[in-house]
């Protein structure tokens, strides 16, 4: 349940606040992740970490899993509903990228911004945070 919710939060931090949003309409790839300051070498993944935001739902691929729900937004946070995602068990390199994503979605409240093509995540907490940088993918 928590992983589910966690993801769900993810797809709504791509979703920008007032007018922009509609520069949020896309495939964002992720490009960097840390978790406790520690870099996460993303490459581990079978398939390319990602997340397809349209106008008010949102799927994608956590590393291991696939993810879908609803959204709003709140100035610079977001809101999920209606989410959920597979349960299949990878490698362990895939999952620890999947787990630091959930870690930064898993209260449904994050920090987003959208700045010069890139999605930016931040979430504080114990040793660090998490943050996760998601780069525009070419249409």
């Amino acid at each position: 349940m928590k992983k589910t919710l966690g993801i769900c939060a993810l797809a709504l931090a791509f979703v920008a606040c007032g007018d922009d949003s509609a520069k949020l309409y896309n495939t964002w790839n992720l490009v960097s992740l840390s978790d406790g300051g520690n870099p996460i070498d993303t490459s581990h993944s079978d398939r390319r970490v990602s997340i397809t935001i349209d106008k008010d739902k949102f799927n994608g691929y956590s590393g291991c899993n696939s993810f879908f729900g609803s959204y709003k937004t709140n100035g610079d946070q977001f809101q999920s509903a209606n989410s959920g995602m597979t349960r299949m068990l990878c490698e362990p390199k895939s999952m620890e990228i999947e787990e630091s994503l959930i870690k930064l979605f898993s209260d449904n409240s994050v920090h987003f911004v959208l700045q010069e093509g890139k999605l930016v995540f931040e979430k504080d907490g114990e040793n660090g945070g998490v943050k996760a940088i998601f780069e525009a993918q070419s249409k």
